[in-house]
């Protein structure tokens, strides 16, 4: 017995680096990796002009998720008329030794030049209608209220504590839908999208890889999920595919377009045929004025 908790006192202290905020390091981008970035936000860029919408999501592989059957790890709102600029990326990062995550507004080359595991891009363009209350959600300052600093990279969609970068997207996706917006807005939010249907993906994490991320990794957090998920080690998750997903059975996708450096395919996009379309629940809603209340590239596995 004595031996064993020798050796596993041992193989955490080897790992305790790689998972410590202290490994995390700002590194200069390359030559190479500028060069690839640039080709790829420049493509991003001529398909936005070609297709013109006010808002559309774009998504990253920013790190290799293949292992959960996910292509896209990271996702942000490009708006054309964002008071910073024409064509400005609007995500949740948490940065290299920072605990606590912020949203950017950034250019296309900024949104490709953090390493990505692949320079490979998403670019759905949602339905106008949704499209315009997209930006007003940006221009009312509401995009900002749905933003919670406390950042987890499995955070629980069904409960507030935390947030990571794609649920924030989500979010903003499930009150541009609402015909009013209350005070709480982030539960507003959540209880919106899980009425129209959306579903969290549950990935599966191993034991050690769990628990040392829990206590030595400080974007993750696992006190959001039940005991039996901690157990299990299936965690639901707000990913690019489950948003995806999202806007396919609600019918607002008006394109799809995948971009890597090679070039473009714009896929002409045929909606899924649901077993019943997504009811939302609105008779005990009142429309109110919608007011705004008072109330990164991450260093995780998602990003």
């Amino acid at each position: 017995m004595n031996r064993l908790f020798v050796l596993v006192i041992l193989w955490l202290a080897a790992w305790q680096p790689a998972l410590s905020l202290a490994a995390c390091k700002q590194e200069t981008i390359s030559q190479d990796a500028f060069n690839k970035a640039s080709n790829l936000g420049v493509k991003l860029i001529e398909q936005l002009e070609r297709l013109n919408p006010r808002v559309a999501l774009v998504g990253r592989a920013g790190t290799d998720l293949s292992k959960y059957g996910l292509k896209y790890s990271h996702a942000g709102l490009v708006f054309r008329n964002h008071p910073k600029g024409k064509w400005v990326f609007t995500h949740l990062l948490v940065r290299c030794g920072e605990t606590v995550s912020k949203l950017y507004d950034e250019g296309a080359i900024t949104f490709f030049s953090d390493n990505p595991h692949k320079y490979q891009a998403i670019l759905i363009v949602p339905n106008p209608a949704l499209q315009i209350e997209l930006e007003k959600l940006l221009l009312e300052g509401t995009a900002r209220n749905l933003h919670e600093g406390r950042y987890s990279v499995i955070a629980n969609p069904d409960k507030l504590l935390y947030q990571n970068s794609n649920q924030w997207v989500l979010e903003m996706l499930a009150v541009a839908k609402s015909i009013y917006l209350p005070a709480d807005q982030r539960r507003h939010a959540i209880k919106l999208a899980m009425e129209y249907g959306f579903q969290p993906e549950t990935v599966k994490v191993g034991f050690f890889k769990r628990h040392l991320a829990a206590m030595f990794h400080p974007h993750v957090k696992l006190d959001d999920h039940s005991q039996d998920d901690r157990l299990s080690g299936k965690f639901s998750v707000v990913t690019v595919k489950s948003i995806k997903q999202f806007l396919e059975i609600n019918h607002d996708v008006e394109s799809i377009t995948e971009i890597d450096l090679l070039g473009s395919r714009t896929n002409t996009y045929q909606p899924p045929t649901p077993k019943s379309k997504p009811q939302r629940t609105i008779r005990h809603r009142q429309p109110v004025s919608r007011r705004t209340s008072q109330s990164s590239s991450a260093t995780d596995f998602w990003h």
